[in-house]
């Protein structure tokens, strides 16, 4: 079983490397098809994805949480009304934000406000399709149905990838939302098979009410952390010019990949540890889900991040340097991932305890501090470097939170709270002292891309000596799977 897990595990994230991999290429290519101005609109148009998707009111959280509980409960009656009835109320929303958002623009209501109305008509389309995208990948994830899970990521990025940069580069921004509509399309009707009748939706508005009613708290909790990884973008839409907010979110490509590990893992283990708690409804059955693979992804994302710490200036510097106000936020955000990575498994041990409210409570602190701290580093001029610092103090806020009401929720005794966080802290500490005798002792080199190249390749293979060092010893004295 164990083993089994593992082989998911590994060929999950693998594809969602891939996939992120792939969209950071395509990131950048954009970025300099598009140029600055452009690239920050495409990013005003990610922000509303992201932002939009609260619009289903926590019914997709109950459902993650509650389909696999049922399976482990032996109920899956009750599990597969709940998926018919998420499945309709997403094509209600779905639905409902499309056809209001094409009626403001085409009335002309907001005509002369908004650049690209045709865009964003074409967005309008993006937005429904890749509500339904997320809506079948969470069903698959939660049916276990990994192998589907796969192709479903591995499609949509490698066509979207391909035929984006080509229409981008032929029509520009239109050309590249066109490609996204017809990727969407293709990948979504290839895995349910040619059937929207697959997804069985149904409008049981009584059990749609609980769901809310269960999964509001949760989708609050995941909001404010969605916020605090996007609230530097926001405040920066708001108070800076659209080319500075297409400047600095050129890094995003990059901590977007760093933190698809943590996400990867919190995705595949939930749904066995909802099962675990409904067959054995005690906390402490399910602490070696918070511990170890907490451990696990601090040990490992640290030569991760040192090595795109070293690596982020090359891709910027000599493929779009119109970018290169971005290279030192960039730098910034990618050390300060660490706490968001460490951070995922407890916030999801929460969740599956039933805990949300608790964790939407302490999200919320992080995101003011970050909003506060933020506003008052544009007002006395520290630019896009002093939003990308707040956000790193919102995340180490966040992370020691989560991970210190995980720890008491799951019973663990004062002391092995104390040796978690030293475990955790070990790493980090490491990194940001190689790190910082690399950068004083050993030069950059910017005469040439060669040379520039070769001088970060020698810095990053100093820095894997200590990090890969400490890595091996964690791995070598512990085993997720013998734990």
């Amino acid at each position: 079983m164990k083993s089994l897990l593992v082989s998911h595990l590994s060929h999950f994230t693998a594809v969602r490397y891939l996939s992120e991999a792939l969209f950071a290429v395509r990131g950048f290519i954009l970025a300099h098809i598009l140029g600055p101005l452009t690239f920050g609109l495409w990013t005003e148009m990610r922000l509303f994805l992201t932002l939009l998707q609260f619009i289903r009111l926590g019914t997709n959280e109950a459902f993650v949480r509650d389909y696999p509980y049922h399976v482990g409960q032996g109920t899956p009656e009750i599990g597969e009304r709940i998926k018919q009835a998420t499945n309709g109320f997403n094509f209600l929303t779905g639905v409902a934000v499309s056809i209001t958002g094409a009626f403001l623009l085409l009335s002309g209501e907001y005509s002369n406000t908004i650049e690209n109305s045709f865009s964003w008509l074409l967005w309008l389309v993006v937005f429904f399709l890749n509500q339904i995208y997320w809506l079948v990948q969470s069903q698959l994830q939660a049916a276990k149905l990994f192998l589907e899970t796969c192709k479903l990521l591995a499609g949509f990025s490698l066509i979207s990838t391909i035929g984006g940069i080509i229409f981008a580069f032929l029509y520009g921004l239109s050309g590249f939302l066109c490609t996204l509509i017809a990727s969407y399309a293709l990948i979504i009707s290839f895995v349910l098979g040619f059937s929207i009748k697959q997804l069985k939706p149904s409008l049981d508005m009584v059990l749609i009410h609980q769901l809310i009613r269960s999964g509001f708290p949760i989708m609050a909790a995941n909001a404010l952390l969605i916020f605090l990884l996007n609230i530097d973008k926001l405040i920066i839409w708001w108070l800076l010019p659209s080319k500075d907010l297409g400047i600095y979110s050129i890094q995003s490509h990059v901590t977007n990949f760093i933190l698809l590990a943590p996400g990867s893992i919190a995705l595949l283990l939930f749904p066995t540890v909802m099962e675990k708690l409904g067959e054995t409804k005690k906390p402490e059955s399910i602490s070696v889900y918070l511990t170890q693979p907490t451990l696990l992804l601090a040990y490992m994302a640290c030569p991760v991040l040192g090595v795109m710490y070293f690596a982020l200036h090359l891709p910027i510097r000599w493929l779009v340097p119109d970018y290169l106000a971005a290279i030192r936020p960039g730098q910034i955000l990618i050390l300060a991932s660490f706490f968001v990575i460490v951070g995922r498994m407890p916030a999801a041990i929460l969740v599956s305890l039933k805990k949300q409210n608790l964790l939407m409570t302490i999200s919320f602190l992080p995101v003011v501090a970050t909003s506060v701290t933020s506003y008052f580093a544009i007002d006395s001029g520290k630019g896009i470097v002093g939003v990308a610092g707040c956000s790193a103090l919102g995340f180490f806020i966040y992370s020691f939170l989560v991970t210190l009401l995980a720890c008491h929720e799951i019973n663990l005794s004062t002391k092995k709270i104390t040796r978690l966080f030293i475990k955790i802290a070990v790493p980090l500490l490491v990194t940001l002292l190689s790190i910082g005798m690399i950068d004083n002792y050993i030069p950059s080199n910017y005469s040439d891309w060669p040379s520039d190249a070769i001088q970060t390749t020698y810095k990053c293979l100093l820095l894997l000596i200590p990090t890969g060092g400490i890595l091996l010893i964690y791995r070598l004295n512990n085993s997720m799977l013998h734990d």
